[in-house]
């Protein structure tokens, strides 16, 4: 069953790519000229946003991360049986 659920997050992950794959192709290959004037202000909020994305990304990754091993770690616990032996916890 997990590896159903692994072969259906990959194809997500896959079409995901696709999508912003064909839509950066779509945007290159109708580039027009902009006929506007790009205030310098704009490119550091753009700078801005892209800085706090990549460090909003990192923390969720750190986040999940942490969550897996926590899980991993309960499924490992060790736990004192009346006989003095030791035996992992199945939960």
């Amino acid at each position: 069953m997990l590896k159903s659920t692994k072969r259906v997050a990959v194809r997500m992950v896959c079409l995901a790519f696709e999508l912003i794959a064909g839509l950066i192709l779509v945007l290159c290959a109708t580039e027009q000229p902009a006929k506007a004037y790009a205030d310098p202000g704009s490119a550091a909020l753009l700078w801005q946003l892209f800085f706090a994305a990549l460090v909003s990304i990192g923390f969720q990754f750190r986040k999940l991360r942490m969550w897996f091993t926590g899980r991993w770690h309960r499924r490992e616990e060790v736990i004192q049986t009346n006989g003095g032996a030791t035996r992992k916890a199945e939960r």
